[in-house]
């Protein structure tokens, strides 16, 4: 069995973070393992509060991981603070050549920090050339390449200028733009977009479900325009999909949406043979 990790903020509502990671990677038939850097407390209405793992709990997971190794990909999402950003770094040389996708995650939607300024810097000079992927949206992409991105022309130049600070490709995801969104693949080689039609709700962990999506297809083999090609699709359907767990907030999307459709199909057949009979 596939065994895919996960380092990133832990979500107790599992939208977003080490939770929803798990789910998806679980989806795929792969098993999960999961470093958290920090407790968000976040919910349908958002982050209230951050809590840091202490550092030297921290390290003993990471410590405890390299035992499991090796591993088939590592998705990092919310790395907290320089100190963490050094001691994944020192996991993955051990790891050796395993696809890595990067989640820059800078903040929350409500502006609550995820990542320390120290730790974006390291992020991007100690981790970026570790990388398969990096997968910012429109602002964390403008954030660390300290340029405007209001256009997909910005996006464009911006992709490139990310490129350049070693991950073999960059995505980047267009949803805060305005009109339907576009997401945009460069490797260097080749630029790709995918779009699709804008859902009218704010979809909590999308950033999260997309890149642990395409850490999931990398370590099945696909290669990484393959990846970004399939995730799209997959987001869409998610999105189109997606709903509450209150009455109020944020909407969550789910794999599990689907599977359960296909649950019911076949309960409802087996429903309507047993009452032939």
């Amino acid at each position: 069995m596939k065994k895919i990790l996960t380092i990133a903020g832990y979500d107790p509502s599992s939208g977003a973070g080490i939770t929803k990671d798990l789910e998806v990677f679980s989806s795929f038939g792969a098993h999960g393992l999961s470093a958290p850097t920090c407790i968000v407390l976040q919910g349908p209405k958002g982050v209230q509060d951050v809590y840091p793992l202490p550092y030297s709990r921290f390290y003993e997971m990471i410590d405890m991981l390299k035992t499991l190794l090796p591993i088939d990909a590592v998705k990092i999402g919310a790395a907290w603070n320089e100190a963490c950003v050094d001691r994944i770094a020192s996991f993955l040389d051990i790891a050796g050549d395993v696809p890595l996708v990067i989640d820059p995650v800078i903040a929350a939607k409500n502006g609550t920090r995820l990542l320390s300024d120290e730790g974006l810097k390291g992020l991007v000079k100690v981790l970026f050339p570790k990388a398969d992927v990096v997968i910012p949206n429109v602002d964390e992409a403008a954030a660390i390449a300290g340029r405007k991105v209001s256009s997909l022309n910005d996006m464009k130049a911006c992709a490139k200028s990310l490129l350049d600070q070693g991950p073999k490709a960059v995505i980047i995801k267009g949803g805060h733009l305005k009109g339907d969104p576009v997401d945009l693949f460069y490797d260097g080689e080749e630029l790709l977009f995918s779009e699709r039609r804008r859902i009218d709700r704010t979809v909590h962990g999308t950033g999260c479900i997309f890149s642990s999506l395409m850490a999931s297809f990398l370590a099945h083999g696909y290669d990484k325009r393959e990846a970004f090609t399939e995730s799209g699709r997959t987001m869409e359907k998610l999105l189109a999909d997606s709903y509450r767990i209150d009455e109020e907030g944020y909407f969550y999307a789910s794999l599990g949406t689907r599977q359960n459709r296909v649950s019911e199909k076949r309960r409802t057949v087996g429903a309507l043979k047993h009452a032939v009979k």
